[in-house]
């Protein structure tokens, strides 16, 4: 006061709540998203976040939906215990990976060349947050390649050859594939025959005939449940709403979305 000749300006005790939430003002994520997102840490391993968020990212594609950003925050929020707004961020750079980074992220997703192509949307997930986001190092690719897949018949490679043509109804895509193999493999004398549905799928989806089998499971419980719903067009809403009740099956046997 000597020195300036007046009483400057002063502050008094702040609400550090709102302190704290201005900080972070510029990201969508709160300081209890930062706090959830530092908890569950770094790395590669169960639990850590960039674990949580690539497991969210599997679960969120579907070979007849493709990659599903509302399913996506709804898991990572409920999983990182993080908002909706904060995990919409990641939401937005897995929909990323998915359309640009399929093949470096293949056999694993924490691949060095999975993780250098996903970050080039680094700049924009930080502004997106807020702040710099718990990230991974490199992993061991084979171990994370066989934990990936262990869970169901098809490998790396079945779900590559799947991912490379792609959900839709266009020619060539998965599911019209898998759909026309539906098709000719139902004889008003056999009925459905899932050998034939299995080497059909085999040979123009190129998978392995373990990992076609699943999808002739599944096409099975649509001839027997479905073929009502299904008379008009495979693709109807309601061929398809009465055929994916048995989702949660079929993803049990491909060990994947």
């Amino acid at each position: 006061v000597s020195c300036v000749g007046s009483e400057p300006p002063s502050a008094s005790p702040c609400n550090e709540e709102v302190a704290a939430v201005e900080e972070t003002a510029a990201g969508q994520c709160s300081a209890a998203d930062a706090a959830a997102m530092q908890q569950e840490g770094p790395g590669t391993a169960a639990g850590n976040f960039p674990q949580l968020a690539a497991k969210c990212g599997k679960s969120s594609f579907s070979i007849f939906h493709g990659f599903q950003e509302d399913k996506y925050t709804q898991c990572l929020s409920s999983s990182a215990k993080i908002s909706s707004g904060c995990a919409s961020c990641f939401a937005a750079s897995g929909k990323y990976g998915f359309d640009n980074c399929k093949g470096a992220c293949l056999t694993s997703w924490c691949s060095s060349k999975c993780l250098d192509c996903v970050d080039k949307y680094h700049d924009t997930l930080v502004s997106c947050v807020g702040s710099e986001p718990p990230s991974a190092s490199p992993c061991n690719e084979e171990v994370a390649a066989v934990e990936e897949t262990a869970a169901g018949q098809c490998s790396a490679a079945d779900a590559a050859a799947m991912q490379q043509e792609g959900p839709g109804t266009a020619a060539g895509n998965f599911p019209q594939l898998a759909a026309k193999c539906g098709k000719s493999s139902f004889s008003i004398f056999h009925g459905f025959q899932e050998d034939k549905y299995t080497q059909c799928l085999s040979s123009s989806a190129k998978i392995s005939s373990g990992c076609a089998s699943c999808f002739a499971a599944s096409g099975k419980y649509g001839f027997d449940n479905c073929k009502g719903a299904c008379l008009t067009s495979w693709c109807s809403s309601k061929c398809l709403d009465c055929v994916d009740k048995y989702h949660d099956t079929l993803v049990s046997c491909v060990g994947s979305e």
